[in-house]
């Protein structure tokens, strides 16, 4: 995909490309390089979208093994254990269908912290307790 500089009423920007071959093209790799850049709030929005994406997928990954030994602590037959596992996998699939569209209404940060809260609680909730 190409952009090609605009000349606005209201200035210089970028516009998709048309089919005008006299404006010279701009790869998203130019766009990227030399027209948005990246600061300091980017490199803090990839940190933490990064860690609680990280976080989830973690929680994710341990249910192979939790799920080995809660079978063989708790007596489990191989479609109580499946059962488990298609339970969280469940439950992502309704928070993104969930999520997904309640961004598009109250935007995308609020969403993010309300998931990520959500995200801590279940982790927090979820932790072993012994008596």
């Amino acid at each position: 995909y190409m952009l090609q500089r605009g000349h606005g009423g209201s200035g210089e920007g970028l516009v998709a490309a048309q089919d005008s071959p006299e404006e010279p093209f701009l790869s998203i790799d130019d766009v990227l390089d030399k027209g948005v850049g990246v600061g300091a709030f980017q490199l803090r929005i990839f940190f933490i979208g990064g860690l609680t994406f990280a976080a989830e997928a973690l929680e994710v990954t341990l249910i192979a093994f939790v799920s080995a030994c809660a079978a063989a602590e708790w007596d489990l037959t191989a479609a109580k254990v499946a059962a488990i596992s298609a339970s969280v996998f469940s439950g992502e699939l309704l928070g993104a269908l969930v999520f997904g569209p309640l961004a598009d209404h109250i935007g995308r940060r609020l969403t993010f912290i309300i998931a990520a809260s959500l995200i801590v609680a279940a982790g927090l909730l979820s932790s072993p307790r012994r008596p």
